[in-house]
């Protein structure tokens, strides 16, 4: 029904924190694809390190979980989209895209990391600068602004990062007390602040991008805060026209994609 509504006009955006795959089921055949699209994608962001306070603060990956298998075109549609996501949610001008693999190195990866690779060195893109692979280990410094992986190891990662995150914290304090009370009192607004930073219901939930229309998913467990956040998100991302960027975005990289097919 929500998303019907946005179908008609009557909504704006859709969000949701039922099942994921309802919703991404639903966007896709009530609002269909971006024209040229072949698999819309989950959309997340990790928060990062900056060297000062001009710097994004947080590093866009995807895809977070809606498909688990995929071929080296729809890693190059996920860069072609997450660069679109990032200029216009983050205001990066030319976002720094790479490839999430196990090693820098251009051998390093699988059949589809590899591919993808090759074609996005070959076909330099207009709107984004490809870096290359980046590993697990470099998704919080600011290594690449946006990250391209397949939806089975993408949401692996961010389950991962998300129970880091939210442990961390924890453990500071839990060390803190351990060594000197005194210092865990001091410093628990410290600790409440990193908290609110690395904390995902701060964020919210995850476009699905690729569908005409605006779609955030919430985790299952999304508490009133999580909500509320997904729905500031939805609003600002309606507002700013993502699907309209993304579109242009995909119809000025044709040819990367038609190289994709080729091979």
């Amino acid at each position: 029904v929500a998303v019907d509504r946005v179908a008609s006009g009557k909504a704006a955006a859709a969000v949701s924190a039922g099942h994921s795959g309802a919703i991404l089921a639903a966007g896709l055949f009530r609002l269909g694809r971006i024209d040229g699209v072949e698999r819309p994608a989950i959309v997340t962001s990790f928060p990062r390190l900056r060297s000062d306070l001009s710097d994004p603060e947080r590093t866009v990956l995807l895809d977070a979980g809606a498909n688990v298998e995929c071929k080296p075109l729809h890693l190059l549609q996920f860069a072609v989209m997450g660069s679109a996501y990032a200029r216009v949610e983050l205001g990066i001008e030319r976002p720094r895209v790479a490839v999430l693999a196990n090693g820098s190195e251009a051998g390093k990866g699988t059949a589809l990391t590899r591919e993808a690779h090759r074609l996005l060195a070959a076909h330099p893109s207009p709107e984004f600068d490809f870096v290359g692979y980046v590993e697990a280990d470099r998704l919080f410094v600011g290594a690449c602004d946006v990250i391209v992986t397949d939806g089975w190891t993408g949401n692996v990662a961010l389950k991962l990062a998300e129970g880091a995150m939210a442990a961390f914290p924890a453990f500071l304090r839990e060390y803190l007390r351990e060594s000197d009370s005194g210092k865990a009192s001091k410093l628990e607004p410290l600790l409440a602040g990193a908290r609110q930073r690395v904390d995902p219901e701060a964020h919210g939930g995850a476009l699905l991008i690729g569908i005409e229309g605006t779609v955030v998913i919430c985790h299952g467990a999304s508490r009133p805060r999580a909500v509320m956040q997904a729905v500031v998100m939805a609003q600002r991302l309606a507002e700013r026209a993502l699907p309209r960027v993304v579109a242009e975005s995909v119809s000025a990289h044709a040819e990367l994609f038609a190289s994709a097919r080729q091979n």
